[in-house]
C-alpha cells in the first residue's frame, strides 16, 4: 500500500512491531501532511481476506529543519506527534464523544491535528 501512495523518491521501512517510518526527502510539512493524510485514508480500504476486521492509523510527522536538524530529534518529535495522535483518537472512539470525526488524523512534531 505505501509504494502505491508514496512518491518515487519516499522511502518506507517497518520501525519495529507495528510501526514504520517514511522518509520524504525536499518535502515541506504542509505537503507531508498531505501524504500522511493519503497513507491513512489508504489503510482502511486494505482487506483481510477471511476477517471482518477494519485497519485504521495514527501518524505522527516532522520536518526538517522545521522542527528540528537532527535524526534522532526528527524520531523523537515524530514518535511524540504519534502519540498525541493515538492518545485524542483513543479518547473521541466513540460517535458520543464530542470529538468524534470518524476518522484519524496525523499528527506533526510541534502543532497537532486532531479530531
Amino acid at each position: 500500500m505505501l509504494r502505491t501512495v508514496l512518491r518515487g523518491r519516499d522511502f518506507a521501512a517497518r520501525n519495529g512491531g507495528e510501526e514504520f517510518a517514511v522518509l520524504l526527502p525536499d518535502t515541506e510539512i504542509a505537503p507531508a501532511l498531505a501524504i500522511a493524510e493519503r497513507i491513512r485514508t489508504a489503510i482502511p480500504a486494505i482487506s483481510l481476506p477471511g476477517t471482518d476486521v477494519s485497519v485504521t492509523t495514527s501518524i505522527g510527522v516532522s520536518g526538517f529543519p522545521d522542527h528540528a536538524n537532527a535524526l534522532d530529534k526528527l524520531e523523537r518529535l515524530a514518535d511524540g506527534a504519534l502519540y498525541l495522535a493515538r492518545h485524542v483518537c483513543s479518547r473521541c472512539r466513540s460517535a458520543d464523544h464530542p470529538g468524534w470525526t470518524g476518522r484519524r488524523r496525523a499528527a506533526t512534531g510541534s502543532a497537532p491535528v486532531t479530531g
